[in-house]
């Protein structure tokens, strides 16, 4: 799950920095699916480090920051998931 989590990130990134960004939302929207399976699954949900950057993710897609998503993605939210230990 981790793997596929993180190759999301990748197409996201890419969709960001398209010209055209198309599926961006639907993406988005497939990749916090992803992220939440992940976390129940991994038991991460109480990880306050990880909430942080959940906020931060938000806060990004929220404002249609796409260069601060793209940051948060690839260096927040990627470098906690190839970091951190697996619970389960």
């Amino acid at each position: 799950m981790r793997e596929q989590v993180l190759e999301h990130i990748d197409k996201l990134v890419e969709i960001i920095y398209s010209t055209d960004k198309v599926g961006l939302d639907q993406a988005f929207i497939e990749f916090i699916d992803m992220l939440m399976s992940l976390i129940t699954m991994e038991q991460l949900s109480e990880d306050s480090d990880l909430n942080q950057i959940l906020l931060n993710l938000q806060e990004a897609y929220i404002k249609k920051d796409l260069v601060d998503l793209a940051d948060v993605l690839l260096y927040q939210v990627r470098l906690f998931f190839e970091h951190s230990t697996v619970v389960a």
